[in-house]
Formats: structure tokens, sequence, C-alpha cells
């Protein structure tokens, strides 16, 4: 009996000190969270925004009342979602369609949403979660003609400079007449301004790298279909690339796993191989297995059958460089 008795003495002591400790623990923490809350800078918003919890990030936006603020928490909610659970891409495209669904979002936030959604449907191709915000039958519209038309939808919704880059970009391949150097100016004007304007943006500072990439794909179209002569060198083409990646490092506050610097290194290694630069393209190969990729490159490769769908025509030809990046894909996923 007296055994008895300080075996469960022994249990009331070690359920007492955890549930003590449990309760350190949470008012610890409890301060931490609303120090981090309460530090607020210059533009109204918390400091360390994107160090905080999703659970902390989604109060902030449930209590906030000015539009541009919730805006913020809302987008970054979803790129918490986005950054927590990469392949939910389901549940990644209802968090971007809550901002563009909520009636005090400028229509610019509603754009960048949309915006999000596109990419998500282009980094998987997974064009079918497009589906809901095309208007029209969408039975027999092929992945490019969803794209196009959701490109429409958000520059209608706000003209943002990279979905009208977008669309040329499309509109160029299909056939339709230019002047191209009207194109190139054009182009070059929206980038620059963008750029400077997108710098000091929360919200946009992560489209820079994608913004110069974009510019360097409709270049290179445009070099591409010229006539003899053309006013786009390969050398502006391969510096866009190169300003795309270092964009990535100068804004990593805001994005801390940049998954377009993956798809810059595809685009280069394209490039190199439309200039007939093999050897340079093998490099730029293995240098893009030297660091870390992002899960969205590696399953859109492995998953999504990404070197066949004419995107990257020219390692699609190259059935060596193509076979390399595929069987070094497929070890990163297993």
């Amino acid at each position: 009996m007296h055994s008895k008795l300080i075996y469960i003495g022994a249990i009331i002591l070690v359920v007492t000190a955890s549930v003590f400790s449990i309760f350190i623990y949470e008012y610890l923490n409890r301060d931490i969270i609303i120090s981090e809350e309460t530090e607020i800078g210059p533009d109204g918003l918390p400091v360390n925004l994107y160090d905080l919890a999703p659970n902390h990030v989604a109060v902030l936006a449930e209590s906030e009342t000015d539009p541009e603020k919730k805006a913020i928490y809302l987008l970054r909610e979803a790129d918490l979602i986005k950054r927590l659970e990469p392949s939910n891409i389901e549940a990644i495209v209802a968090g971007y369609k809550d901002v563009y669904d909520d009636d005090t979002v400028s229509d610019l936030n509603k754009a960048l949403a949309l915006f999000k959604i596109s990419q998500q449907a282009n980094g998987y191709n997974r064009f079918d979660v497009l589906d809901n915000f095309i208007e029209q039958d969408i039975s027999n519209l092929t992945a490019g003609e969803k794209n196009y038309l959701m490109n429409q939808k958000i520059y209608q919704t706000y003209p943002i400079g990279i979905v009208g880059i977008d669309l040329m970009i499309h509109e160029i391949i299909r056939g339709d007449e230019y002047d191209l150097g009207e194109v190139y100016i054009k182009t070059k004007e929206t980038l620059k301004s963008d750029v400077a304007s997108y710098a000091n943006d929360r919200l946009f500072a992560n489209l820079i790298p994608d913004l110069y990439m974009h510019a360097a794909v409709l270049f290179s179209l445009i070099d591409e279909q010229s006539v003899d002569g053309s006013f786009v060198s390969s050398k502006e083409i391969l510096w866009m690339l190169d300003e795309g990646e270092r964009s990535c490092d100068k804004y990593e506050n805001v994005q801390r796993n940049c998954t377009t610097r993956d798809f810059i290194k595809m685009s280069r290694i394209d490039y190199l191989l439309k200039l007939g630069m093999i050897d340079e393209a093998q490099e730029a190969v293995d240098t893009m297995f030297e660091k870390r990729l992002q899960p969205m490159i590696i399953s859109y490769i492995t998953n999504y059958d990404g070197l066949n769908l004419g995107r990257y025509k020219y390692i699609e030809s190259n059935l060596e460089i193509k076979n390399k990046i595929i069987s070094e894909m497929n070890k990163l996923e297993s």
C-alpha cells in the first residue's frame, strides 16, 4: 500500500511539473509574440512580419481594418501555406482566392493574388486550377489558352506590367503582328519603372526576379523572330537573367526561398542552347545542381513532365542535357 501511494504521488508530481512547464512555455512565448506584434515599423506593420507564425499573421489579418495592411497580411497567409505545404496546390490557390474575393482589397492586390495563382498553375503545370477564374467554356481550351485568358483577367483587374509582358509573349508566339522595335522599347521601360517601384514594396519586391526572367524570355522571342540586324543582343538577355538571380538575394527578406531562381536557371540553359553554346549550357546544368532546388521545379520536371511541354524547347531537343536534368531531378525527388 505504501509503495502504491509513492507511485501515485510520483505520477501526480510528474503531471504537475509537466503542466507547470507548459504554462511557463506558453507564458514566455506569449510575451515574445506580444512584443513581436507590437514592434511596429514606420509603415505601420510589424518589423518582423516575415518571421511571424501563420496563426499570428491570421490574427493580424482578421483584426486589421486598413485595406492595404489587411492585403499584406492576407497575402502573407497564403505565402505561408505555400511555404509550409508547397505541394498542396489546392490549399495555396484557395489562400490567394480568399484575397481576390475580399471586397476591401484594392484591385491592384486582387490582381496580384490572381497572378500568384497563375504562378502555381505554370510552376506545377496545373492549369486546371485556373478553371474557376475563366469566364467562358473551358472544355476545349488548351493549357496555353487558359493561361492567356487568365492573364487577360489579371490585366483587366489591374494592368500589372509583368502580365502585359506575358500577354505579348503569348501573342508573338501565336503569330500576332507587332512592331518589335516598339515592343523592345516598351518592355525596357516597363522593366525599369516596375523594378524601381517594386523595390520598396513589401508585396511586390518578390516579383522582381520574375520581371527580369519574363522580359528575358520576351526579348529572346523578339531576337528569334527579327530580321537581320536584330536590336536585341544575347549579352542583354543573359544580363537580365543574371539580374533576376541577383534580385533573389537582394530581396531575400521578403522571399526566403526564391522559387523563381530555379526557373531562371532553366531559362538560361535553354537560351544558351538556342545560341549553340553547348559547353556553357552543360556547365550551367552542373551549376544548377550545386545548390538546393525548391520543390516546385523538382515536381515540375519529375511529376508534370516539364521538359516535354514546349516551354524549354531547346533543352527538349538536346537529349543529352534533357536526360541529365531529368535524371538529377529524379534523384532529388527520391
